[in-house]
């Protein structure tokens, strides 16, 4: 749900957005699309939620809904009675903001467990079946949507909804946390939570072996007579295919259902090798951070509490073997107590650049905006620019690093490249025979394969170290061997 309009209306809360219904009473509206709605007539409900209809996108074909009561008494012992109604001491918004993060979630908890049923039915006739006949029949398709639908779920309860997280309130707040954890307890917001992982976890032990499974049976159906027709038409049809293939060019080909299938399993394994990196990672709270995985793309979602821990989060990210590119989304959300103004920031970036030693900070001009830090101005080398934005980006209230610095050139096109290539030679983690070097006055152009991301980082890294680099193109790229595929 798109809640700007909302948001640009005198709210009377944010985090979660709580504002006042014209016709009277208070809704509480949440992004991934529930809104609670406090002491409005039925009629004043239904107007409100319409007018909210051009802001939704995705919308369930049938709304979930539910009622509860909730009581003021002043001498109450905020709980939540067997009834299910809620009791508070008194009524102010921050109050209401926590009741409606509760019941926000367990309304999409109660959502979620719902799919995982219909799943677990899906899943169990194919489970009988293998039992009963030994083979899949047709239903591994069917399996597959229900795997995407566990992965999709999966995405939305840590990337968006974030279920077992505590509200933002609770940062400006903490004397609500008793009562947010009380009436969380009283709601089971965690049990269920836990739940819905284990089964989670279950399904996904059937994404692991399953598939391969089908495959197996499936094959042992076809009739020998059949294979031989279609090998020999494959092999008259799809003869330049087969060469391009050949020459590394298979992203020209058309995936088969089997690639298709190996390529989902590899992208599962590598979601699961960088979510292991992460909680590896000691500077990372992987918690609050989602992975997705595409074709050897890794889309990192969710949030972190500083710069310093999103970067870090990424350079976790490219040391997992298998990872071609990085799509990095994740928002700095900074902690009340960390947030500082821009002037104090400014100010920091200065004397940490002044004591850097050798570092050329008389030269680097440094601007800072909402907690973004842009670095402009010229130096000598690649490394004293990555030094700079380095050194700034651990500082705290920085959200982001836009580093503009550029280098001043030194020497001739023709010494560049010939120092470039000698750099990579000397590489005993590269084979410099897969990379070429181009140069256009003081602008590196390098294009080529290799094995794995830390390869090309390191041909990036040789070319930087020549003198007078002003700016290097990175064209290479990632390609696993089918041995490194099998095992990434």
């Amino acid at each position: 749900m798109d809640t700007r309009a909302l948001e640009r209306n005198e709210p009377l809360g944010i985090a979660p957005l709580a504002v006042a219904i014209p016709e009277g009473g208070v809704a509480v509206v949440f992004r991934y699309g529930a809104v609670v709605l406090f002491g409005a007539a039925t009629p004043t409900m239904d107007n409100f939620i319409a007018s909210l209809t051009p802001l939704v996108t995705g919308a369930l074909s049938v709304p979930e809904r539910d009622e509860v009561r909730l009581l003021i008494r002043p001498d109450a012992d905020q709980h939540v009675d067997l009834a299910g109604n809620i009791f508070l001491r008194e009524k102010t918004i921050e109050r209401l903001q926590l009741v409606a993060d509760i019941l926000a979630k367990s309304l999409v908890l109660s959502h979620y467990e719902t799919r995982i049923a219909e799943i677990f039915d899906g899943i169990e006739p194919f489970a009988s079946t293998l039992r009963e006949k030994g083979r899949a029949g047709a239903r591994s398709k069917e399996l597959l949507c229900h795997i995407g639908d566990v992965l999709l779920m999966q995405h939305k309860m840590v990337g968006r909804v974030e279920t077992a997280e505590k509200p933002e309130l609770l940062w400006e707040r903490p004397e609500l946390e008793r009562l947010y954890m009380r009436l969380a307890e009283e709601c089971e917001l965690r049990d269920r939570d836990h739940a819905l992982d284990r089964k989670l976890e279950i399904i996904w032990r059937r994404v692991e072996t399953l598939p391969g499974l089908v495959q197996t049976r499936s094959s042992l159906r076809v009739e020998w007579y059949i294979v031989l027709l279609i090998v020999g038409e494959l092999l008259l049809t799809t003869y330049p295919l087969l060469l391009n293939r050949s020459k590394g060019q298979c992203g020209e080909c058309r995936p088969t259902s089997s690639s298709m299938d190996a390529a989902m399993i590899r992208d599962l394994q590598l979601r699961r090798n960088v979510l292991d990196e992460l909680e590896l990672e000691p500077t990372v709270n992987a918690v609050h951070i989602g992975v997705s995985t595409n074709c050897g793309v890794v889309a990192l979602t969710g949030f972190v509490a500083s710069y310093a821990e999103r970067a870090a989060a990424e350079r976790a990210a490219r040391r997992v073997k298998g990872v071609m590119a990085i799509a990095q989304e994740i928002e700095v959300r900074l902690p009340a107590h960390t947030k500082r103004a821009d002037d104090e920031i400014a100010a920091c970036a200065v004397q940490i650049l002044k004591w850097q030693a050798g570092g050329p900070a008389d030269r680097i001009g440094i601007k800072v905006e909402k907690g973004i830090i842009t670095l402009t101005g010229e130096v000598d080398w690649q490394f004293q620019k990555n030094e700079a934005a380095y050194i700034v980006h651990k500082l705290t209230g920085v959200v982001d690093v836009v580093n503009e610095i550029r280098i001043a050139p030194r020497i001739a096109a023709s010494e560049i490249k010939e120092k470039i290539e000698k750099a990579l030679q000397r590489s005993a983690a590269l084979d410099a025979l897969q990379v070429a070097v181009q140069t256009e006055g003081s602008r590196v152009v390098l294009t080529g394969k290799v094995q794995a991301w830390y390869e090309r980082e390191i041909a990036e890294h040789a070319a930087w170290s020549a003198p007078g680099v002003s700016e290097v193109q990175n064209y290479v790229t990632v390609a696993l061997s089918p041995a490194g595929l099998s095992e990434a």
